[in-house]
């Protein structure tokens, strides 16, 4: 089963080591749900115009190895605020391998990267799509095509807001799914659509403010929903007094008798 963490800090320095470290302690704490590769994306400048992308194959330690031994990462370098997001993928489409691992991204630049959870069942026809319009792909996964769609919504609508796109994004995909993105043309921020909110909820992150979005079913349309913040403890997503993750999981589950 896949999951998603991301990590941001709003005028808070942190050094790419810290940023790093966090993004992989959230990877580690995903573990359990089952996967069989991993990466990250995080900022290659201190203006967010460039983004690194590091995946791997096999276990987060694995990919902790890989981004620790890295001679092409500045550790010491310090962000004021950064967005970075993670992702441990359980293979549906393509086998297991670097390539195949999230983020994916939209070109050789990185200008949009995507990490997913789910399924897009009308993937096949928005590649065939993408196919006329000129863009190649290098994995063999769903996802690609949501990277590279988003790139492609924003050549042609670039007065849009990182928000806006995601939600003209959306309204193309189906299946199941919950998404995070990142982008070098919109530094900094962070937009998701995910089933933690509700489904057709678009949250967005810019200058350090949350918004949450209900999608409309008609284009360009959209309406804020009011933000609840919940506090919820450490111990409430972890273990806690359960003996494994599965044993919390099936007393957890609701009674539906």
């Amino acid at each position: 089963m896949c999951g998603i963490f991301a990590y941001l800090n709003y005028l808070e320095p942190r050094t790419r080591q810290e940023i790093l470290e966090l993004l992989i302690k959230g990877l580690q704490r995903l573990e359990y749900r089952g996967y069989d590769s991993a990466g990250v994306a995080f900022d290659g400048d201190a203006n967010g115009k460039s983004i690194q992308i590091i995946r791997r194959s096999g276990k987060v330690k694995m990919l902790e190895n890989e981004i620790w031994n890295s001679k092409d990462i500045d550790f010491n370098q310090s962000f004021d605020t950064h967005v970075g997001i993670s992702h441990t993928r359980w293979a549906t489409h393509g086998a297991p391998s670097a390539n195949n691992s999230h983020p994916q991204r939209s070109d050789e630049s990185n200008a949009f990267v995507v990490v997913h959870n789910g399924i897009i069942t009308n993937y096949k026809e928005l590649q065939k799509f993408l196919l006329a319009q000129g863009y190649e792909f290098e994995s063999q996964t769903d996802t690609e095509i949501i990277s590279k769609l988003i790139m492609h919504i924003h050549k042609d609508k670039p007065h849009l807001s990182f928000r806006e796109l995601v939600e003209q994004v959306i309204q193309q995909l189906e299946g199941a799914f919950a998404l995070a993105f990142k982008s070098k043309h919109y530094p900094n921020e962070c937009s998701n659509e995910s089933n933690i909110l509700e489904d057709d909820d678009v949250a967005a992150v810019k200058d350090g403010n949350l918004t949450i979005h209900r999608l409309k079913r008609t284009l360009d349309e959209s309406t804020a929903r009011e933000i609840i913040t919940l506090k919820m403890a450490i111990q409430e997503i972890m273990k806690g007094s359960y003996s494994t993750f599965m044993q919390k999981e099936i007393f957890e589950q609701p009674n539906l008798s």
